[in-house]
C-alpha cells in the first residue's frame, strides 16, 4: 500500500473517530496526524515544478536540462521532450518509466 493511501486511510479513520468521541484534548495527537498525512497526500498530488523535473531529467542525463514554454524540455540545444498543441508528448528518445511518469504530471499541471 501507497504511503499516500495509509494517509488517506489514516485521516478517514481519525475523522471517524472525531465524530464518534468528539474533539478533546485527548484527540490532539490525532489532529497533528492529520495534519502530517494532508500534507503528504498535498505533496503526491502536486505536479513538479520545471525545475524538479529538470533536476530528475539532468540526473538521468548525467547533462543539464533546461524547461522552456515554448519548446520545452532542452538539453544541449535540443528539444528532448515537449508537448503538442493536441496534448500528446514527444520524446527524442526511449526514457524509463519513471520519466514519463513526472514528465506527465508536470504538462497534466500546466494545463
Amino acid at each position: 500500500m501507497s504511503k499516500e493511501l495509509k494517509a488517506l486511510k489514516r485521516i478517514v479513520s481519525e475523522i471517524s473517530n472525531y465524530k464518534l468521541h468528539g474533539i478533546g484534548d485527548d484527540n490532539w495527537l490525532g489532529i497533528q496526524d492529520v495534519i502530517k498525512d494532508v500534507a503528504i497526500l498535498e505533496k503526491a498530488l502536486t505536479p513538479p515544478t520545471a525545475d524538479e523535473v529538470c533536476e530528475v531529467l539532468s540526473d538521468y542525463l548525467k547533462d543539464k536540462v533546461t524547461y522552456d514554454d515554448k519548446f520545452g524540455f532542452i538539453c544541449n540545444e535540443k528539444v528532448i521532450i515537449s508537448l503538442y498543441p493536441n496534448n500528446v508528448l514527444s520524446f527524442n528518445n526511449n526514457y524509463p518509466a519513471h520519466i514519463h511518469n513526472i514528465v506527465g504530471r508536470f504538462y497534466e499541471g500546466v494545463n
